[in-house]
């Protein structure tokens, strides 16, 4: 009896290969390899593969860093995260994060409930597979300014119940301080967004900017970039005082925002 022979799914080249380091490029192609197939075989269509974060920026470090892709498929089944779930497994050690997966319906209606997920998808990202499914989209002000609003309180609460849990014995705050700081760089950037000024590469030079157009004070801020940046310690004393002056400057940053107009003018 005949035996139609296995399928075989052609294999597709990265979009935008010569922006992406090399390693990185490698990987990616590995995971693309084996994700097409995988939703083809799930009955599914890939529309978009994209990578998004800082393995597109100069903040990426080889061995440090998540290499974050999200891909955009037609249909969002059970059977395709079955397909996907060994595939993404087999890739995660070398990725450091899973892929987001969403369906192209979840983008057109969610622009209102994540505008600043979708800015960073929109302007720190480059397409590897299909269309962008960023183009089109379009952020409304408002949206953006409560987002915003509702970052910047809940992180702070978050950092206030996070201190509870240090130990000032281990010199704990410092770190702790360190692996919250980018996710108020995310934040910094889109208020910088909602008050239509350029988003620069340069953190400080950011937060400098940030400061000019707020007439804020964001000292300990500018300060934790620059700990970073140079890899200082701090004294257990000096960490505290940062962490104090720190808190004091995400409130000023909630009642500006809280206060903001998002047709630009400030009340």
């Amino acid at each position: 009896m005949y035996a139609a022979p296995p399928e075989v799914h052609p294999m597709a080249g990265l979009l935008n290969s010569d922006k992406i380091k090399s390693s990185i490029a490698t990987l990616l192609q590995a995971l693309l390899d084996d994700v097409l197939p995988a939703v083809q075989n799930a009955g599914c269509s890939l529309k978009s593969a994209v990578l998004y974060g800082s393995a597109v920026t100069a903040d990426y470090v080889p061995g440090r860093s998540d290499i974050n892709v999200y891909l955009v498929a037609d249909c969002l089944t059970l059977p395709l995260l079955k397909a996907l779930h060994p595939v993404f497994k087999k890739h995660f050690k070398k990725l450091k994060a899973n892929p987001v997966v969403v369906d192209q319906e979840y983008i057109a209606d969610s622009t209102d409930v994540f505008p600043m997920e979708f800015l960073e998808w929109k302007e720190q990202s480059l397409v590897l597979y299909g269309e962008d499914p960023m183009q089109g989209i379009e952020i409304n002000a408002e949206n953006l300014r409560l987002e915003i609003e509702e970052n910047l309180r809940g992180k702070k609460l978050r950092l206030i119940q996070s201190y509870f849990e240090l130990d000032p014995r281990k010199k704990q705050l410092q770190p702790f301080l360190m692996s919250v700081l980018p996710n108020f760089v995310v934040v910094a950037r889109n208020i910088l967004r909602l008050l239509d000024l350029a988003v620069t590469s340069d953190k400080i030079s950011m937060v400098t900017a940030l400061e000019r157009k707020t007439k804020l004070e964001l000292k300990a801020f500018k300060r934790l970039l620059q700990l970073k940046q140079e890899n200082m310690k701090l004294g257990a004393d000096e960490a505290e005082i940062i962490f104090k002056q720190f808190l004091a400057e995400i409130d000023t940053l909630i009642e500006f925002v809280d206060k903001f107009i998002a047709d630009g003018q400030d009340s």
